[in-house]
Formats: C-alpha cells, structure tokens, sequence
C-alpha cells in the first residue's frame, strides 16, 4: 500500500497481517534501508506476525525506494541526503521533523485498523523521529524499541565529527533537549538496543 502524509510525499508500506485475529498492539516497524530490509521469511518482521501482531512496515522519505541515489554534500560521511535536509531546512522545517511526521501519521493509520496503542519499532539513523514521534503522542504509544540509534546529539559535539548524521539535525535542537530528555518521557516503555555514537560505532 502507499501511504500520504502530505501533498506531494508518498511513502510505500507493506502490512503483515497473521493468520489468526492479532492478539497484541500493532506494530509499526521502520528501518532506514526501508520496508524490505527485514521482511524476509524468517526475519524479524514474520517471528511478530507469527505471534499474533500486524506488522506495518513503512518507507519514511527518504528510506527504501523513496531513498535519493545521486545526493552527495561534501564527502561522503556526511550521509546521502543533504539535498532533503537543507531543503527542508530553507522551508524552515527539518527532515527530523518531517519524518516524524510520517511516523504519527502511519501509527494513527494503524489505530483506525485496530483500535488500541501501537508498538512502534525503529533501526538504524529512523531511530531519531521514531523517538520524537513517541515523546510528542506517548499515548499513542505502547513498547518502544530503538535499535543501532544515535545516543545523543551531545556525543556529536564531545567527539567533533561524526558519520552520516547530517540527516539527523535539527538547527538550534541542543539548547533546549536531547535524546536523554525525550527518553525520560517515554519511561520504561522504551528500550534501546546496540545504541552508537556519532561515527557508528557500538557504545
């Protein structure tokens, strides 16, 4: 299916339903290769279906086949989407921001199919929306897991460069928040797996 949380902006999904009536939240499950990187049988995706959720899986902008190939801003460990993030940036917005966005508006979908909170499950650099999107509707929200996410925009700073976190900034952020500060919103609902520090490296 193809979901549109905005005019202009499509972003492909994928939804996994079991056999039996799902017997357990939704999950919402993004990852920043896309909706097939772990839709494989015996992936991660089937083990939820096969215990009884819903799995949606979803191509935020930018991930999956909405990904940009021919984007380059300086080298290439700046990431490949510096043309979106300073897009976005010049309509005073931030990509941050923008998938976000997807996020809330693929778990209010959700909530339509079935009634009750969504789990949402996010890998790699869609960790950081994915967390964003969970701190501003927590009820919305049941387990939140992050997987291989940046630990804080403060490590970028206390190690002076870092690897394909352009795609991850949000202009004048850190003086108001961090990751810590969204974490504490979500309480023990949240969990974290395998998080990095600015140059992708396990912490």
């Amino acid at each position: 299916m193809v979901l549109k949380p905005e005019d202009g902006i499509y972003l492909p999904a994928l939804m996994f339903v079991p056999s039996r009536k799902p017997t357990k939240d939704t999950v919402l499950y993004v990852h920043e290769k896309g909706k097939d990187a772990d839709a494989a049988p015996g992936g991660p995706i089937e083990k939820l279906v096969k215990a009884g959720q819903m799995v949606l899986a979803v191509d935020l902008r930018g991930t999956g086949e909405t990904q940009q190939t021919s984007q380059r801003y300086f080298k290439p460990y700046a990431g490949t989407d510096g043309q979106d993030v300073y897009t976005a940036y010049l309509l005073g917005r931030s990509y941050v921001g923008m998938r976000t966005e997807d996020v809330l508006v693929c778990a209010n979908f959700l909530r339509r199919q079935q009634a009750g909170r969504v789990a949402l499950i996010a890998v790699g650099h869609v960790s950081v929306p994915a967390l964003h999107a969970a701190a501003l509707e927590p009820d919305m929200f049941g387990e939140v897991a992050l997987m291989r996410s940046l630990v804080s925009w403060s490590n970028l700073i206390e190690l002076g460069r870092s690897y394909n976190q352009l795609v991850n900034t949000v202009h004048g952020a850190l003086t108001t928040y961090d990751f810590p500060n969204l974490a504490g919103i979500l309480g023990d609902k949240l969990t974290v797996e395998v998080p990095l520090n600015a140059l992708g490296k396990p912490l």
